[in-house]
């Protein structure tokens, strides 16, 4: 994941070998994987505690991005949120990854707050975006 997160992010991995290795052993920690001919062209990670989840990482290998695969990916983690009862989905953006925002509008996420200089290499800051799932007994 690290490898993958490193050459597709703009500005590097955001996590390190050990950030994730240290993730992955927790037990709020959550990973879907896209692979394509065996091999992992993509991912989302999240952590989910009680009723609430953050995605922590999303990444789509360049040569597979603008394809539809990030909307399927990201469709498939939020349906499966939604099946075990999270009421809400937070998540944080680089202001300047308009394919992100759009990607995360379309599937429902709010602008609701921004975290001032929050990224580094460049400074930058962060969207903070909210998903509120409808609850089960709420007529649309």
């Amino acid at each position: 994941m690290f490898e993958l997160a490193n050459k597709n992010y703009s500005t590097g991995s955001p996590w390190s070998v050990l950030g994730f290795e240290e993730d992955l052993k927790t037990a709020q920690a959550h990973y879907g994987i896209v692979l394509f001919n065996n091999r992992c062209i993509g991912f989302i990670g999240y952590h989910s505690i009680l009723g609430e989840a953050e995605i922590t990482n999303f990444v789509i290998a360049k040569q597979f991005q603008r394809q539809g695969t990030a909307l399927k990916l990201l469709q498939r983690c939020l349906e499966k949120l939604n099946t075990e009862n999270v009421e809400q989905v937070f998540l944080e953006v680089r202001e300047s990854n308009q394919n992100a925002i759009q990607l995360y509008q379309k599937c429902g996420f709010q602008k609701i707050g921004i975290r001032k200089n929050y990224y580094t290499q460049p400074i930058e800051n962060a969207l903070i975006m909210q998903l509120a799932f409808k609850a089960k007994n709420e007529k649309e």
